[in-house]
């Protein structure tokens, strides 16, 4: 399963898109696919004159030649995080509290049940980011 997450720093609002699909696809067929797509779907929700800034992990298909040709000529500039250092990646302050409320607290049946969990727990963190809680879970992990 993957949760590809996209966090604005302007205006603090954490959105996901979590793929069931991922389970059920060939890992050589989907990878820079259903990157591809998530990319679109971000670029489609902010103006064509606005530039996106992605920050990625080293994972190879973000690296893909045809990723880079969709990005170049959409506006999307792709920026990578140093090989084995997560912990630059400002979003991953973000994954403590989907961890705390969404993953240890709850036993999902099926991916689709993750997912509900996952938005429920989105809407509620972009409506509450200011919860003294929520801002505890996110400071336990270290972003530069």
């Amino acid at each position: 399963m993957s949760l590809p997450v996209n966090l604005s720093i302007s205006s603090s609002r954490l959105c996901s898109g979590l793929s069931p699909v991922l389970q059920e696809t060939p890992r050589s067929f989907f990878k820079q696919d259903i990157f591809t797509s998530f990319l679109k779907i971000i670029r489609r929700r902010y103006p064509n004159e606005r530039r996106l800034i992605v920050i990625l992990d080293n994972f190879s298909p973000h690296k893909k030649k045809e990723v880079f040709n969709w990005c170049r000529c959409n506006g999307v500039w792709l920026i990578f995080t140093a090989t084995n250092a997560s912990w630059m990646n400002r979003t991953q302050a973000q994954f403590g509290s989907v961890s705390y409320f969404v993953l240890k607290s709850s036993y999902p049946k099926n991916h689709r049940e993750l997912e509900k969990n996952v938005k429920e727990h989105l809407k509620w963190r972009n409506n509450n980011r200011h919860n003294s809680l929520l801002k505890i879970l996110q400071k336990k992990t270290y972003v530069i």
